[in-house]
Parts: structure tokens; sequence; C-alpha cells
């Protein structure tokens, strides 16, 4: 049987959420902001110089002035120009605000975001639920 290693590669970690800004009406949220942040760790040994990131958000989740392709309910946007990660280094990457509106909450607070990021040494991908860990919502709708 060929035996296939698996070659070292970046790592996608945690999604660090903030909110941002909120709009209210009646004392209920009707639009909320959230700041993300992707950390990327490289764990190798090698300098990364020449990666790519890919992340689907849910459609109708981002400002819609952000640049992205549609491919069925996601919305794609790639981020090109990422800085050098040195061995063992993590860095945050911003990425676009994530924008709930009260017609659009329960939905998308029960979706993911699915990040991909390309290397000479091929693909990682990680699906990040909204629900549970990323935000902080109970007391909003």
């Amino acid at each position: 049987f060929p035996v296939t290693i698996k070659e070292a590669n970046l790592e996608i970690g945690n999604l660090l959420t903030n909110m941002d800004n909120g709009s209210q009406f009646g004392q209920l949220y009707t639009k909320i902001e959230f700041d993300l942040n992707l950390e990327i760790k490289n764990n190798t040994k090698e300098t990364y110089s020449d990666y790519n990131i890919e992340v689907s958000y849910p459609v109708n989740s981002t400002s819609f002035d952000v640049n992205g392709r549609i491919e069925n309910n996601s919305k794609i946007i790639t981020y090109d120009n990422q800085p050098k990660l040195f061995p063992t280094q993590t860095r945050t990457i911003k990425l676009e605000n994530l924008t709930i509106r009260n017609g659009n909450a329960h939905d998308l607070l029960n979706s993911s975001i699915v990040v991909k990021i390309f290397t000479d040494k091929g693909m990682v991908e990680k699906r990040i639920c909204f629900k549970g860990n990323t935000f902080n919502t109970d007391n909003l709708w």
C-alpha cells in the first residue's frame, strides 16, 4: 500500500469576534456588526511568503459593497498579498465585518464560515460555526 504523508502546512486558528456597532429600534437591535479576525499559525520550520486565504460567508452577511463571488448560498471573498509568516509565528488577519440583521439573525447564527488557505503545500480548510462559541447574542433579539 502506498503511504501518503501529509506535508506540514499553515494552520487555521481561532476566529476572534468583537461587537463593533449596532442599530436599535424600540430597545431591540435591528442590526449588529461584528469585527472578525482570524488567527493563522505557522507551526512548521518554513517561512510562508506566498499564500492565499478564501473565506466563504453566508450570503447577505457582509456589507453590500464588499467584492466577492457568489456560489450557492455563500459569498466567497479572497484575501491576497498576506504578509510573510515565519516559523512558529501566529498572525491575526482582519476579515470583513459580519453584519447580522434582525431578518437574517436566526439563520445566520445557525450557520458558519468556511476558511481555506492555499499554499504551495496544498490547501487547508476549516469550518467555523457561529453558534455556541463565536457570538454571545442571547439578549439581543
